[in-house]
């Protein structure tokens, strides 16, 4: 959805989210895309509520794709 930012860095910038938002509708208003980022945002912000990022970011580097041993 944004080219410079994670969906991480984004649940932790509000003035992000409310640039796509505000991005969006700004560009016609098409009810796809305004949608689009509405759930995009609203599902950032409910994984940094759960916890999810920093489940993830205990995970270390390199490990987030290992097979499973045989």
């Amino acid at each position: 959805m944004t080219a410079d930012l994670t969906d991480e860095e984004l649940a932790d910038d509000l003035e992000a989210q409310l640039r796509l938002i505000t991005d969006a509708y700004r560009r016609g208003g098409d009810d796809y895309e305004v949608d689009q980022v509405l759930s995009h945002v609203s599902w950032v912000r409910r994984m940094k509520r759960r916890g999810i990022y920093e489940v993830f970011s205990d995970v270390p580097e390199g490990e987030e794709d290992h097979e499973d041993p045989e």
